[in-house]
């Protein structure tokens, strides 16, 4: 797994815990992608091959904040 720099975009921001995660350029490797809570516990984990936009459903986590990480980039989500 390769670890790069992706601008993304996360679509509708807050929601109800189905998120787009949409790249501004098509994956070539694999990008491992990771959720995190704000005490900072794994509560969700993935690997994604290819594309340029994947959905990730977290509507069975509780409202509040977390980060999505996706390679090294890390950006806040809020599930309402």
């Amino acid at each position: 797994i390769k670890k790069c720099n992706t601008a993304t975009l996360i679509y509708p921001n807050p929601s109800s815990g189905i998120f787009t995660v949409q790249y501004n350029t098509k994956l070539l490797q694999k990008m491992l992608v990771q959720v995190y809570n704000t005490i900072g516990e794994k509560v969700y984990e993935t690997i994604w091959n290819n594309g340029v936009q994947k959905d990730i459903d977290l509507s069975y986590l509780a409202k509040g904040i977390y980060f999505l990480r996706i390679g090294d980039e890390s950006k806040r989500i809020v599930i309402e």
